[in-house]
């Protein structure tokens, strides 16, 4: 095992690049920037072809289109109605990505795609988010109480204006 962690001298662990994405080292270069713990990461990710949740709720577009449907089924024209700025296939195209992240499933009526929300996906999501608001929690308790200390001393020591 080299330096780099178990996956060193994976085509994975070799076409990482700060800045630059995937691909941009040469073979045999390595990435000894990253943390050993992240080259599986890397390799599992690239290795499995699959949008993960994380990438598929990166686009804005992506997001709006699961707010719609968290409010129930809509077809895929109604979908693409709720984005003027849009064309059907830029619609059709996200509508994929969220379909092979799992996120939503679409069903044939007669001629129509109808699109509903999987909210399974989403709750692992929230799952693996809770393991952190402890964290959170506790930072923003003691950013209150900072900031709390900070405005009684600034308005202790503030001048009382004269008559």
């Amino acid at each position: 095992m080299s330096a780099c962690g178990p996956s060193a001298g994976t085509e994975a662990h070799q076409r990482t690049a700060p800045g630059a994405g995937l691909g941009a080292l040469a073979p045999g270069e390595c990435c000894h920037y990253l943390p050993p713990y992240l080259h599986n990461v890397i390799y599992a990710y690239m290795t499995t072809g699959a949008t993960d949740v994380f990438t598929a709720l990166a686009d804005p577009t992506r997001r709006r289109v699961l707010e719609l449907l968290s409010a129930g089924e809509r077809t895929a024209g109604e979908l693409v109605e709720a984005f003027p700025d849009r064309s059907q296939p830029a619609i059709s195209r996200q509508l994929r990505v969220l379909r092979d992240a799992g996120l939503v499933e679409a069903r044939a009526a007669q001629q129509q795609r109808i699109y509903r929300l999987r909210p399974e996906h989403l709750e692992e999501l929230d799952r693996w988010i809770a393991t952190f608001r402890p964290f959170w929690r506790g930072r923003l308790d003691a950013l209150e109480k900072h900031l709390e200390t900070n405005a009684r001393s600034r308005a202790s020591t503030r001048r009382k204006p004269r008559r």
